[in-house]
């Protein structure tokens, strides 16, 4: 498979505290390819710096205004220059061998694209549970671990990317559709779950919040249709 180079996308939403880590590990990991590659970041109605950081750290910043994680995914796709992408969050870790790892695993022809991945760093007994229980579910639905990607830029926008319709579980969805796309092909959408990424624990992780949480989600993957308001674990505009 011929490469051309790799867009990474994150989206971004009031990160200025995060993004330096997530872009200072993620170009270490650029830097052991020799592919070209660029950076985007794209700014969703952040009120803070957010867009001074990613450009002071080398990132190249685009603006969105539709305040929906699919949406602000797809533009990110949409903008970028290489046939392979990787799409993480702007409160990960990247290992430095992330990206030459992809890049191999590409190389087969065999593959349009998979999963990584994803460990949540926390020192919560209770929060390191939840998560297994979680990624359990979310691996038997979609054959993922978590929100973070690699795949070609074509396939991606022949499913039309991420589905609009979904304020959440937007990843399962992406990957479902992308395994049927691979399928057609002859090929596979896979899951490199050994390069993983980290992200931390930001987010009320309690049996009260949990609880609630477990009942929205599974209320999405049933077919319905939840508000900005009823998921303001993932949409709080005070975040």
């Amino acid at each position: 498979m011929n490469l051309n180079g790799v867009s990474v996308i994150i989206p971004a939403y009031n990160e200025e505290q995060y993004l330096p880590h997530t872009l200072n590990t993620m170009r270490e990991a650029l830097a052991n390819t020799e592919l070209p590659s660029e950076i985007i970041v794209i700014n969703n109605l952040s009120t803070d710096r957010t867009a001074d950081v990613a450009r002071a750290h080398g990132a190249r910043v685009i603006t969105h205004d539709v305040r929906s994680i699919s949406s602000v995914r797809n533009a990110g796709i949409r903008e970028a220059k290489y046939n392979l992408i990787v799409s993480i969050d702007a409160d990960c870790g990247t290992p430095v061998d992330a990206i030459i790892r992809i890049q191999k695993f590409m190389s087969q022809g065999q593959y349009i694209g998979g999963g990584l991945g994803l460990r949540l760093v926390t020192d919560k007994m209770l929060t390191r549970i939840l998560v297994v229980f979680i990624q359990f579910f979310v691996e038997h639905v979609g054959g993922i671990r978590g929100a973070v990607f690699f795949f070609l830029k074509d396939d991606a926008l022949g499913i039309g990317g991420f589905d609009e319709t979904k304020l959440v579980a937007e990843d399962s969805t992406f990957a479902i559709a992308m395994k049927k796309r691979a399928i057609s092909q002859g090929k596979k959408f896979g899951l490199l779950k050994d390069v993983e990424i980290t992200t931390i624990d930001r987010k009320d992780t309690s049996i009260a919040a949990v609880g609630p949480l477990a009942v929205k989600l599974l209320r999405v993957f049933m077919g319905h249709k939840l508000t900005r308001d009823e998921l303001g674990y993932w949409y709080n505009p005070k975040r």
